[in-house]
């Protein structure tokens, strides 16, 4: 992973074809992506195509961190494309194109995360990013026989590695219906994950972990390129 880090990509930043893969997760979304609190645009007409062409950038960048495991770069162009309210909807992207690959990959997103915290994404947009997650739980559920639980995983993770506020799996529960998918969601996540003996390692571990470099060295590095 050392080697990988460092590494710089020029790219097209080109749409991929409808309805692949990559695709799934817009395929997915429960809700409209402007409809949390307000989108903070006067014209929707112009919010609109803004984010249509983010999603785009934003889908080849997750397409291309699983390929490279290139964390530098994903916070390189992160920076270059902009558009910093957008950011829930990379946070969103990137969970769901991981939750039907291997732990791999689930532990690369995790890790990724914890390294754009507060440096290039800024706290509420992973909030507003979880929070469409679980949101769209229902949703999920039929395209991942999983979800459930490889959702709560990821909430699990994102409070332990203190992305999230414990707060947010009451505040959750409070918007949804009480038989909805997210909501069984956030309950897994505190009982089964978060309240069990040790939690915050067998939730670090559980899909392996991360190699030799820690979300710190990274987190240091993303610092110095930012700067």
């Amino acid at each position: 992973m050392a080697g990988e880090l460092s590494k710089r990509h020029s790219h097209s930043l080109s749409p991929k074809v409808e309805g692949s893969q990559e695709n799934l997760g817009d395929s997915l979304d429960a809700e409209n992506d402007y409809s949390f609190e307000g989108n903070g645009h006067s014209d929707s007409t112009n919010f609109d195509a803004d984010l249509s062409e983010y999603k785009k950038k934003a889908t080849i960048i997750v397409e291309e961190y699983f390929s490279t495991n290139d964390v530098l770069s994903v916070a390189n162009e992160l920076e270059e494309i902009g558009m910093a309210e957008y950011r829930y909807y990379f946070v969103k992207k990137l969970v769901s194109m991981a939750m039907d690959r291997n732990d791999k990959e689930k532990e690369m997103v995790a890790f990724l995360l914890s390294t754009l915290y507060a440096d290039v994404i800024d706290p509420p947009e992973d909030y507003r990013g979880f929070n469409k997650l679980v949101a769209s739980a229902d949703n999920l559920s039929v395209y991942i026989p999983d979800a459930v639980d490889v959702l709560a995983v990821f909430v699990a993770r994102a409070i332990v590695d203190d992305i999230l506020p414990p707060a947010f799996l009451k505040k959750q529960m409070n918007l949804l219906p009480d038989d909805s998918k997210g909501v069984e969601v956030l309950r897994k996540a505190e009982k089964s994950y978060l309240a069990a003996p040790l939690h915050a390692e067998v939730v670090e571990k559980r899909w392996g972990g991360a190699d030799n470099w820690t979300a710190e060295d990274v987190k240091g590095r993303i610092k110095d390129l930012l700067k």
